[in-house]
């Protein structure tokens, strides 16, 4: 899975990100109080292992392969807010 991001200060921030499947264009909205780099992380090592939690993105993980999604940040913002 591809990290997109346009600032790499973005990737220890917190915020909305979104998963997309580049093959058909689904995606997976989220948002995260840890760092990006952190979520994306833990999104990857439950797919890698057939346990993540949402079975609509696990399944489509296993059928397109991780190659298919990436993971984009949508906005960042405080952790304060």
């Amino acid at each position: 899975m591809i990290i997109e991001i346009n600032r790499l200060k973005d990737i220890n921030e917190t915020g909305v990100y979104k998963i997309i499947n580049i093959v058909n264009n689904k995606f997976y909205i989220g948002s995260t109080s840890e760092s990006f780099i952190k979520r994306w992380s833990h999104h990857i090592n439950a797919l890698r292992r057939n346990t993540h939690k949402n079975i609509h993105l696990q399944n489509a993980f296993n059928k397109y392969g991780e190659k298919s999604f990436k993971f984009e940040i949508i906005e960042t913002c405080s952790k304060d807010v």
